[in-house]
């Protein structure tokens, strides 16, 4: 889809896009993806998420 901004020369399109899509992705990885983990994992995976970032790799909090 992104290739119509290109065809298009719109980028304005290829922005809008890529953001739509990011938004999409985080809403499902934060909504459906995190709880289904911590049905699965407990308090393992509650303590792990309290100790690293979701999207961007930073040094572990402590």
């Amino acid at each position: 889809m992104t290739y119509l901004g290109f065809v298009l020369n719109s980028f304005f399109f290829i922005i809008a896009f890529t953001v739509i899509i990011w938004v999409s992705l985080y809403i499902t990885v934060k909504v459906w993806e995190e709880k289904n983990l911590e049905k699965r994992f407990g308090e393992q995976y509650l303590k792990y998420k309290r100790k690293n970032s979701m999207i961007i790799p930073l040094p572990s909090k402590k």
